[in-house]
């Protein structure tokens, strides 16, 4: 058995601009359909798409992220993980384009400033050393998984 993987490091860039400051925590987006319940009290995929929403976690941040609020869902944040798993190095990239709030958090005096940055994504990509693995469209209802549209059917079916 394996040891499990750790995350290492982020660099966060908003708008191409980068170090924003300390992450203390990331939460990337879930990808998730939504379900409906059968007669039979199964969970049924019904092929739609549940809104994402990822949170970073900041000690200060950047005017950058006030300026890049003026494009409202069109903001774009990458987010370069360095993860160690079984003593090797794999670079996760976080892609991901929507819009977002910035929350300050309360602080005492001379405790660093924390602010939370929750994005909610209309665009998503996710790659483990530069290979695609999800890519998420939500506006034109494309979802690959691992190189598989999941939704192409459904596209085909209503477009």
């Amino acid at each position: 058995m394996g040891l499990p993987a750790a995350s290492v490091s982020y660099n966060v860039f908003i708008e191409g601009v980068g170090f924003l400051g300390k992450v203390e925590d990331f939460k990337e987006p879930t990808v998730k359909t939504q379900k409906a319940d059968t007669p039979q009290g199964i969970k049924q995929d019904i092929r739609v798409l549940e809104p994402m929403e990822a949170e970073i976690n900041l000690n200060t941040i950047n005017k950058i992220a006030y300026t890049a609020m003026q494009k409202f869902e069109k903001a774009k944040f990458v987010i370069k993980e360095s993860v160690v798993e079984n003593g090797k190095t794999v670079v996760v990239v976080h892609t991901m384009v929507g819009s977002f709030d910035v929350e300050e958090n309360s602080t005492k005096i001379k405790e660093s400033k924390k602010k939370n940055i929750k994005i909610y994504p209309i665009q998503y990509t996710k790659e483990l050393n530069g290979e695609e693995v999800i890519f998420v469209d939500l506006e034109n209802m494309i979802a690959r998984i691992d190189g598989k549209d999941i939704l192409e059917d459904v596209r085909n079916q209503i477009m």
